[in-house]
């Protein structure tokens, strides 16, 4: 069978496998299938085809869905808010450096690795910089996408028992525009590549979530996203997330896998707490906190908002936030973890040479 044929076939099954989950009531149906068909498959040794462009396409469909939650009331409220974005932001990176120090202690890993793996930044940006301060990128990604592999099939079925969601059902939008619908996606695939050409994090996430805000903001409208697109962008996320595991990868080193999950469930608590602070000083209900804190990317946050009804530009606004705190302030965050580690505590490994500057 050629590669094209195999990955024909694998996105039949992950299909499937969505469909399934929507009868049995799973949360994230058409994303959690896949993905756990995917992890299966790896973990069992089992070839995952699938496109490299299968995560930014998965991206483009669904940032545009949620850059149309942004009208003109959503972006009042989300400037009404901004302080307390930054506030969130600052803590869950303060929660993500204990963190890493419990990583660094647990996995035994170098100090580098430890910073970069547990930084709640994704696992592109967060690879490229530890692998800019010559740390392997590899447990980097294998800790990021872990984290949010972790949140995805956890923390959606755990919002709907507290809070009694349904689950929707994938059905025709009401208001579908076959011109507009083409126009829209056009003038996201352009803001990609605008963003991709200025070199914003990210660019396959925001730069449709930006085009898509930009037009609900100005009172545009050229069409909804059908559901069905929605679910196909699902299901390639869901392909690509699951396929980063393998048997060999967790053999490879079990005590940084375990250490990692381990970790993981902690930063997430670190988290949850930020977002019962938040939800005691404001009215806002704590499960749209909660997503809008968690250490997940925010493509599958943003994705989870939408569906379980949680103040998706709220919560999309908390992590673009973040984002656009973690990233310029990474290389002066990890010179202070560093300085901290190697005078107080222990750093492991071989630190980079002071006078090294990130990408020379």
């Amino acid at each position: 069978m050629d590669i094209w044929a195999e990955r024909i076939a694998m996105l039949a099954a992950a299909t499937a496998v969505g469909y399934l989950a929507t009868l049995i009531g799973m949360p994230l149906p058409w994303m959690i299938g896949p993905l756990l068909l995917a992890v299966l498959m790896g973990v069992g040794e089992v070839h995952v085809p699938r496109h490299r462009h299968y995560r930014p396409v998965g991206q483009l469909i669904v940032a545009t869905a949620v850059g149309l939650y942004f009208t003109p009331q959503a972006l009042t409220e989300t400037i009404n808010n901004a302080w307390f974005m930054v506030g969130a932001a600052l803590l869950t990176i303060a929660a993500g450096l204990v963190t890493a120090i419990m990583l660094r202690k647990l996995a035994h890993c170098d100090g580098t690795v430890a910073f970069f793996a547990a930084m709640p930044g994704g696992p592109a940006e967060m690879s490229v910089l530890a692998e800019k301060w010559g740390a392997p990128p590899a447990p980097v990604v294998f800790s990021q996408t872990l984290r949010i592999v972790f949140i995805v099939l956890f923390i959606p079925p755990l919002l709907m028992l507290a809070g009694g969601h349904t689950i929707p059902v994938i059905r025709p939008a009401q208001d579908v525009d076959p011109t507009g619908l083409v126009a829209l996606y056009a003038l996201a695939a352009a803001g990609t590549f605008v963003f991709r050409k200025v070199g914003v994090p990210n660019c396959n996430f925001l730069g449709p979530l930006a085009i898509g805000a930009a037009i609900s903001a100005l009172g545009f409208h050229f069409s909804d996203v059908p559901r069905p697109l929605l679910a196909a962008g699902q299901i390639l996320l869901g392909i690509s997330l699951g396929a980063q595991f393998s048997r060999e990868q967790i053999r490879r080193d079990v005590r940084f896998a375990w250490a990692a999950a381990i970790t993981t469930l902690l930063l997430l608590a670190l988290t949850a707490g930020v977002a019962f602070g938040l939800w005691l000083v404001t009215d806002k209900p704590f499960g749209g906190y909660f997503l809008a804190t968690a250490p997940g990317s925010v493509t599958e946050m943003a994705l989870t908002a939408k569906l379980l009804g949680q103040g998706v530009a709220l919560v999309t606004a908390y992590h673009l936030v973040r984002i656009f705190i973690v990233i310029p302030l990474a290389p002066l965050l990890y010179r202070l973890f560093r300085y901290t580690m190697q005078k107080y505590i222990d750093f492991g490994g071989k630190a980079p040479d002071k006078n090294i500057v990130p990408g020379e």
